[in-house]
């Protein structure tokens, strides 16, 4: 277990660096800081839950016509599956160009709360990319017995709960 947690802060680092890095110029001494905070917010995700990032296209055929209705949306959905699990849709939302990411860095209890915390990467300015609307996203699943309480990314920005019955 201890193994694991290290494991976690390992990539919970290099995850941040990597998105830090993707979205703006910064010296040396920012990019530490901001390491150490990210190992700090990554350790106060408390113990790790386990969780699986999956493809969209693995979800239920039901769950992917929703899903094109959310990703243009940032914030995150959840669906109780058949199976014993749930799916979460974390999306950024929608992007002009190529070059975003989002993966998960930390799920955990933390005193009861259940948290996730996500790395939004960005791309470098003046950078060659793609010149599409994308909608960076990730899909997770885990046990149907977890609430979440809070999904955050690595600023402390809340993600809110995506609301499909209001009208566009």
């Amino acid at each position: 277990m201890k193994m694991m947690k290290k494991g976690i802060l390992v990539l919970a680092i290099a995850l941040l660096t990597f998105a830090m890095g993707c979205s703006k110029e910064t010296s040396v001494e920012e990019q530490k800081e901001a390491q150490k905070e990210a190992a700090s917010e990554a350790q106060n995700f408390g113990t790790p839950i386990e969780f699986e990032v999956i493809s969209i296209d693995d979800l239920a055929s039901n769950y992917k016509l929703q899903s094109d209705l959310m990703l243009p949306e940032r914030g995150y959905f959840i669906w109780e599956g058949e199976d014993g699990f749930n799916y979460m849709l974390i999306s950024m939302g929608e992007k002009p160009t190529g070059g975003y990411g989002l993966s998960v860095v930390s799920f955990g209890d933390y005193d009861g709360e259940k948290k996730i915390l996500v790395a939004e990467g960005n791309p470098p300015k003046d950078s060659n990319v793609p010149q599409i609307l994308t909608y960076p996203h990730v899909v997770i699943k885990y046990a149907n017995d977890i609430e979440i309480t809070s999904v955050l990314n690595e600023a402390s920005e809340a993600y809110e709960l995506i609301d499909v019955t209001e009208e566009k």
